[in-house]
């Protein structure tokens, strides 16, 4: 019995080619595009696996809270309590922090700029990475990865060279350790212990959010544990405010899973793109559709074609065949085409797959040995689609009385709801689909597109002012290089746009009652804001010859103060309670300093228009600008010039003269800004990709049902032709009946499409509108594609002979 039913399956599949075909075809890009949606998830997924006891560690990441405005969450936390947390919790097992800095990389003769991890001696073990034991404790080693162990010393041991940071420091390397896994949201390629040239204050940075803090805790205790010993920490060590608020009170901890760091945190990835599991969430959707998309596609051609094989149940049934045998047979032969299509899309993988990684920039391998869950997971995909579509077929074909079907053809009025019912549910698919595939891809193109806030056009930045005292040479800098022919400004600062950096403290207002309020510092010269072509919206910008508009030293002594005056961006000034911004004029903010009484006093002489420092995913943060020397890190460099090459030699001509040894290191702003979207644009594409997958396989399945509607309707075709009907009759008819079913799927998923991403916009801070237009023209595209497909078969079965169509077997 079983040999008769594989014969029979394989006859059938033989004999009607493009039936079978157009089901394989179908069945294995759906599986495909299943199998790499799943490669892309399970990548998603992984990461940070690699860290011992990820299941019980945290980094512990903050939430600034001050009235009149949102919760800010940022990923740093205070640098001093993370060994003050381990010594005074018996719920921790063990706690590390680290801070990443661009300084100078030198060796020998050779320069770059390079992303520094400074930790605590632990980090390196705590995560899991492959160095021996207490590495770190020497103040002078370094840790460096194999990437960077061949960029400065190719075809030779790196171990026991040594490396200059910053022009000033050199270090040793210590050890050689194996490039980080791409799956870690871990950005490092070296690392530093803390030292007192760089980081003395580390262990008093009780208020500024600096560094990385991540707890392991022990087993069986959770991290909420911590949060009244956090709160009295804060509080032994900050003073309460001029009102008596507590810094526990605006200094609150969260804590974050360490795996859920890279999807989930909703302060985001320190030094490299996060994911999102909205996207993951996307892909997923897109990958049942399109299996859904596919399976709907079988039954509705297998019932289509019922009545070609009511002979054959007919005879099988006389010949002794029980409905339960031939329920197994036609269930069988849908495994059977479904494993056929599982070979060829375990094909499709194999070849697209280079393509995908280089899409979405990712190193996803596809091995059985490796990864035997996809093995599984295929199976089991296709066991399910192939019980799944032949379930229905193999139910109504066995339930044929013989006696009818021997007798004369089997009508198909029976079916006729149900294949419409599939259309229907196709197609609202497809529609919901294009719907939202338009609605994403204007979004990305808003956020690629959206104005920052500056112009990022024809700017350098140089991120090098902390080596060999280059602190000392910024007048020089800016004077000597404003020289070059195609440069038209220069201007140092704290950060540029698109740093990952950040300096937020604690702030409140002189003489007045209100809470503290957490804000953002960034320090830059005068020049600074033209440079950048940023807006004023109230007072005036700082002046380069004001004395009261600078900082040339901060307090030394107990008590001491120091005045100077200060921009709030549109942001600060809002939040801090002003509708307009004139209100902020004048007005007067206090900043405590580490010492006993030290404080700054900041009279607030202009509000500037707010600009994005990074992407629009995340909030224009409360920004007070200053001048203080003390804290640039960073030249920008606005050049106006159409030869590029030409003005980097003459700059890289004078800054030689200017600072010896010391690299330029440039980065060109533009580009900066457009790796932020990078990521996102190719998840886009490929999102964008599968979605065209799902309509056109839904394009491939009407194809069949419209090529065997023909073939049913034959006789009334030729009948119809005879009476006169033009080859334009014929296809409206056949246009109408496939119309129905689509028109009525874009009355259902229209607004179940527009429910679903408006729910999806207002997960961005900075969104697009919904136009109705787009939606309509959505339902319209998936009208045209079915339209289309109807229209090409309808036409070729129009211009058939009307007297072969007449004609009787």
């Amino acid at each position: 019995m079983l040999k008769s039913y594989l014969t029979s399956t394989i006859r059938d599949i033989f004999n009607n080619k493009g039936y079978s075909a157009i089901n394989i075809i179908g069945l294995a890009v759906a599986m495909a595009a299943c199998l790499l949606i799943f490669l892309f998830v399970t990548d998603e997924l992984g990461y940070d696996k690699f860290i011992p006891d990820a299941d019980r560690t945290y980094r512990i990441e903050v939430t600034a809270k001050s009235p009149n405005r949102a919760d800010e969450k940022y990923p740093w936390f205070m640098g001093a309590y993370g060994p003050l947390i381990k010594e005074r919790s018996p719920d921790v097992e063990d706690t590390t922090r680290y801070q990443t800095n661009r300084l100078a990389v030198g060796v020998g003769d050779r320069f770059f700029y390079e992303n520094i991890t400074f930790s605590d001696p632990n980090f390196l073990d705590f995560m899991g990475l492959s160095v021996p034991p207490d590495i770190l404790n020497d103040q002078q080693a370094i840790v460096i990865t194999q990437k960077i162990a061949n960029k400065y010393f190719p075809n030779e041991d790196a171990v026991g060279k040594t490396m200059t940071i910053a022009g000033t420091v050199d270090y040793r390397v210590a050890y050689v350790m194996p490039d980080l896994p791409h799956k870690s949201h871990l950005a490092i390629d070296m690392v530093a212990p803390y030292n007192q040239e760089f980081f003395s204050g580390i262990n008093t940075e009780y208020l500024s959010m600096n560094n990385a803090t991540y707890v392991r805790m022990k087993p069986g205790r959770s991290p909420e544990l911590l949060r009244p010993l956090i709160a009295t920490l804060i509080d032994e060590n900050v003073p309460q405010n001029d009102q008596g608020a507590k810094a526990s009170s605006y200094r609150i901890p969260t804590f974050i899973a360490v795996q859920d760091i890279y999807l989930k945190s909703p302060a985001g990835v320190i030094g490299k793109a996060s994911g999102d599991i909205t996207v993951v969430i996307g892909f997923i959707s897109v990958a049942i559709l399109i299996v859904v998309i596919a399976t709907v596609n079988y039954i509705n051609l297998a019932t289509a074609r019922a009545i070609k094989r009511a002979r054959e149940v007919g005879i099988r049934k006389v010949m002794g065949a029980t409905r339960k045998q031939l329920i197994s047979q036609f269930l069988g032969e849908s495994v059977m085409i479904t494993l056929i299509a599982a070979i060829f899309a375990l094909a499709f993988v194999e070849i697209i797959l280079p393509t995908f990684n280089a899409a979405l920039d990712r190193q996803i391998s596809f091995e059985f040995i490796e990864k035997p869950l996809i093995l599984v997971l295929l199976l089991m995909i296709t066991a399910l689609i192939g019980i799944i579509a032949g379930l229905y077929p193999a139910f109504y074909l066995s339930a044929f009385n013989p006696a009818t079907v021997l007798k004369s053809d089997q009508g198909d009025k029976k079916t006729i709801f149900l294949r419409q019912f599939l259309v229907f549910l196709q197609f609202s698919i497809a529609i919901t689909l294009i719907a939202g595939t338009t609605v994403v891809v204007r979004q990305t193109m808003f956020a690629t597109n959206m104005d920052p806030g500056y112009d990022k056009e024809g700017v350098l930045t140089i991120h090098n002012l902390r080596s060999n005292n280059l602190l000392d040479k910024v007048e020089l800098l800016d004077q000597q290089l404003s020289t070059i022919e195609g440069i038209t400004s220069v201007a140092a600062s704290q950060f540029v746009p698109t740093d990952l950096y950040d300096f937020t403290t604690g702030m409140s207002f002189v003489g007045k009652p209100d809470a503290p309020f957490a804000m953002s510092i960034l320090s830059h010269e005068a020049q600074f804001f033209d440079l950048y072509r940023l807006r004023l919206k109230a007072g005036r910008k700082l002046e380069k010859d004001r004395l009261s508009d600078k900082i040339t030293q901060f307090p030394e002594k107990d008590n001491e103060t120091v005045e100077t005056n200060v921009l709030l961006n549109e942001t600060a000034a809002r939040i801090l309670g002003f509708s307009k911004a004139d209100d902020a004029l004048g007005q007067q903010i206090k900043w405590d300093l580490q010492g006993p009484g030290q404080a700054a006093i900041f009279t607030v002489v202009g509000v500037i228009e707010d600009f994005h420092l990074r992407s629009i995913h995340n909030t224009v943060r409360p920004m007070l600008y200053l001048n203080a020397p003390a804290f640039y890190r960073t030249l920008s460099l606005r050049f106006s010039t159409n030869d590029f090459p030409a003005l980097i030699s003459k700059l890289e001509r004078k800054w030689s003269e200017i600072a010896p040894g010391v690299p330029l290191g440039y980065q060109i702003l533009s580009e900066q800004v457009d790796q932020f979207y990078s990521s996102e644009n190719k998840q886009m594409k490929v999102f964008v990709t599968f979605a065209i997958l799902a309509i056109i396989i839904s394009a491939i399945g009407l194809l069949g049902l419209t090529a065997f509607s023909a073939e049913r309707r034959t006789r009334e075709i030729g009948i119809r032709k005879v009476l006169g009907a033009r080859t334009f009759d014929i296809i409206r008819l056949m246009l109408g009946q496939f119309s129905r079913p689509v028109l009525v799927a874009n009355l259902v998923a229209l607004p179940i499409a527009w429910f679903l991403m408006d729910r999806w916009l207002s997960d961005f801070e900075y969104r697009i509108d919904l136009n109705i237009l787009w939606f309509i023209g959505a339902g319209l595209a998936a009208l045209l594609i079915a339209w289309i497909t109807v229209i090409g078969y309808s036409y070729k079965a129009a211009q058939a002979n009307p007297a072969d169509a007449l004609r009787y077997e």
